[in-house]
């Protein structure tokens, strides 16, 4: 009839949904998306996806891998939307590490790149915190 619900198709599609979720998770890692962004660049998608592991690394506390999705976007699209947010968690990443040098050119490099960036007062305020650590 029509209006009916199928809910045998509705089970189904949500089946395979979730098994294909289950399957990429068990299979594939964010570096694998990274590395396969990399051989595949498309400048509409590769800087959000690199910008987003980058992001997910830094919130699981894995910055190593952090850095590396960070450096590659930075790297390969160094004006796009998303390039002041990661010079900021890289900051953020060097500055927690210790690595106060670092973090502050991170800093600096957000300040002469992006003067009118949304995060450029707390760039500033985490500068100047830092600015004479070693």
């Amino acid at each position: 009839m029509e209006g009916e619900i199928n809910f045998t198709k509705i089970f189904i599609i949500l089946f395979v949904f979730v098994g294909t979720v289950i399957y990429i998770r068990s299979n594939y890692t964010y570096m694998d998306v990274l590395a396969y962004s990399e051989k595949h660049p498309h400048p509409s998608i590769s800087p959000r996806v690199e910008y987003w592991i980058g992001r997910a690394q830094y919130h699981r506390d894995v910055f190593p891998e952090s850095h590396q999705a960070f450096d590659q976007m930075l790297k390969d699209y160094p004006t796009c939307q998303y390039a002041p947010d990661a010079l900021y968690y890289k900051g953020l990443m060097y500055s927690d590490g210790r690595k106060f040098a670092h973090a502050r050119l991170q800093y600096e490099k957000y300040m002469k790149m992006f003067p009118e960036g949304k995060r450029i007062r707390q760039i500033e305020k985490k500068h100047e915190f830092i600015k004479f650590k070693k």
